[in-house]
């Protein structure tokens, strides 16, 4: 994935991204690649720390997401995505 790719997930600015790569870097949790094809482009990767990281929290962020869902309305679960939409 590329460093644009991910700015565009975590919905950051091109001001802060260097810094969230830069901590993730420094945390060992993903390696920095310059693309071959394309030298203005970096591609990220999780490392072996990164990865287990990622297995430990998606199941918390799933369960912490389900708990909150159970607890909304149909119509609150409708205007949440639709805020959500309209943020991105």
């Amino acid at each position: 994935m590329t460093v644009g790719e991910v700015k565009e997930l975590v919905l950051s600015t091109d001001g802060t991204i260097p810094v969230v790569v830069g901590n993730l870097e420094k945390m060992e949790l993903v390696h920095k690649k310059q693309d071959e094809k394309d030298k203005r482009k970096f591609i990220l990767s999780l490392t072996k720390s990164g990865k287990i990281l990622i297995e430990k929290i998606i199941p918390e962020n799933e369960q912490a997401l389900a708990e909150i869902n159970s607890k909304l309305s149909k119509e609150e679960k409708k205007l949440m995505v639709d805020l959500i939409r309209k943020y991105k």
